[in-house]
């Protein structure tokens, strides 16, 4: 019995020893995936360095273009108002003008126009 002992000693053994290379194997496959990935993290790293410098650029160049837009529009609404403002006066320059001035032209063109005819009628009567 004791050499099957010594065989299943040995078999186990020996199993053990391959399990050992075979694990040694695996983890230096590992390893290298694992170099490997570390290298692609530098990598990427080390690109997206100035790209995050670009946005940041790019974000600091639109900021100010919409901080512009901004000042500009506001420009434009206080220009809108002043023009509305200066055509409301205006209206209202005219609204009182015309209140002033329209009574006396309608009552000169009547007079005018009263002449007119009377002149008109006096030419006639002395044509007849």
């Amino acid at each position: 019995m004791e050499p099957i002992l010594r065989i299943a000693e040995i078999a186990a053994l020996f199993s053990a020893v391959v399990l050992s290379i075979y694990l040694i194997i695996v983890l230096i496959k590992v390893k290298e995936t694992l170099i490997s990935i570390e290298k692609d993290f530098k990598e990427i790293s080390n690109k997206a360095v100035p790209v995050f410098e670009n946005l940041e650029f790019i974000t600091s160049k639109f900021k100010n273009v919409a901080d512009s837009i901004n000042s500009e529009v506001e420009n434009i609404k206080e220009s809108v108002k002043t023009m509305r403002e200066i055509a409301d006066n205006i209206v209202t320059f005219e609204r009182r003008l015309q209140d002033r001035v329209e009574v006396p032209i309608m009552e000169a063109a009547s007079f005018f126009s009263a002449v007119v005819r009377g002149i008109k009628v006096f030419t006639e009567r002395l044509r007849k």
